[in-house]
């Protein structure tokens, strides 16, 4: 996912059980539930500095990102850049951007780690790709920030 933080709080909170009332339980429980998560915001976030050469992964705005990763400089920096698209019968995306709406979300998502992954196997850096659980995701949100979040 992109920033899933709040999807998953949502998630567990909606089909799981209550929120506990302790942030670490709460971190322990998900982390038995999802052991490894890979979030395209964080990624991005711990790549950038190892990719800085080709300009790339500047925003860790998702809508950014896929514009980056799908112009021709971000198709061009890596050879053998992957093409991702839409099935030949789902037309709905390809004329136009609908940026937020969940499906289209979900699609420059995917596209937006596949990307990430790609250069990082290719520009030799897959030693340093960061694999996240749930405890490094979740760990730079504090509770606090999870409650000023959910207040009116």
């Amino acid at each position: 996912g992109h920033n899933l933080l709040y999807d998953l709080v949502l998630l567990y909170e909606k089909f799981c059980e209550p929120l506990p009332n302790s942030y670490k339980t709460f971190k322990r429980s998900l982390h038995k539930m999802f052991p490894l998560l890979m979030d395209t915001k964080a990624l991005c976030n711990a790549l950038r500095k190892s990719l800085r050469d080709c300009n790339l992964l500047q925003d860790s705005n998702l809508g950014m990102l896929y514009t980056e990763l799908s112009s021709q400089r971000g198709t061009t920096y890596a050879l053998y850049t992957p093409d991702v698209g839409h099935a030949d019968d789902s037309s709905k995306y390809r004329s136009e951007k609908k940026f937020h709406e969940a499906g289209f979300d979900a699609f420059i998502t995917g596209f937006v780690f596949f990307r990430i992954a790609h250069l990082v196997a290719l520009k030799g850096i897959s030693e340093n790709f960061p694999t996240y659980d749930i405890w490094v995701v979740i760990e730079s949100a504090s509770p606090h920030k999870l409650h000023r979040g959910s207040t009116p």
